[in-house]
């Protein structure tokens, strides 16, 4: 692996854990679930959100073009 890309993947990795560790019982998460975001990174962006309820309407925070933003999210389909 490239240094420049475990340096991403790093960063990645701990922003995930520092939002996700900042969410409480009282945090409500929107319906859906965010995209997927295929997009290598050699910087991360400055985030337009934490949380769910950052966001308007039905919108998402999730990581997307290297930054967490909101997102209109994808549709989840029930199993069975």
């Amino acid at each position: 692996m490239r240094p420049t890309s475990f340096l991403v993947l790093t960063v990645f990795l701990v922003f995930v854990t520092l939002v996700a560790g900042k969410r409480t019982q009282k945090d409500k998460v929107k319906a859906g679930i965010c995209p997927v975001d295929n997009r290598i990174c050699f910087q991360a962006d400055l985030p337009r959100c934490e949380r769910d309820k950052h966001c308007a309407g039905n919108k998402k925070c999730c990581f997307m073009d290297c930054g967490s933003r909101c997102v209109v999210p994808m549709k989840t389909q029930k199993k069975g």
